[in-house]
């Protein structure tokens, strides 16, 4: 009987460890897929609207100044909230485990690029007319 236990562990750690394993991986493959968007932004430059590249909404797409305006606070709000989602992956990973951090991050990233969406939309608003013609400062 102790034999079979000392089995059933065995194979219960080994099984834990290659979980704990694809949960690193995991953990790794997210952090770096954060990273794509801002470096994208950076590398493809999308000097008039399109269809295809760079930070493309109505308000972005009413001409060349409010694509450009767009397209520059995007670019500074990407690697920040890339940043910030492996901060806080990293951090989890060694505080809460691993399955913890995966989701954190996902969390966070999410959240921050709806919260950097928002900054960019609010300051197309704040600095262009309905028109797209720039407001008087």
């Amino acid at each position: 009987m102790d034999n079979k236990q000392g089995l059933k562990r065995v194979r219960s750690v080994e099984k834990e460890e290659r979980i704990m394993d694809e949960l690193l991986i995991s953990n790794i493959i997210v952090g770096a897929s954060t990273l794509l968007p801002a470096i994208l932004a950076f590398l493809i430059k999308a000097e008039k609207p399109n269809q295809f590249v760079g930070y493309r909404t109505k308000w972005s797409m009413k001409n060349q100044e409010t694509w450009k305006f767009a397209n520059e606070r995007a670019k500074m709000m990407m690697p920040f909230v890339s940043l910030l989602t492996i901060a806080v992956q990293i951090f989890s990973y060694f505080i809460i485990g691993s399955l913890a951090a995966l989701l954190s991050s996902l969390a966070v990233f999410t959240i921050g690029l709806f919260i950097g969406f928002a900054w960019v939309e609010i300051s197309l608003r704040n600095a262009f007319g309905h028109d797209g013609s720039p407001k008087a400062s």
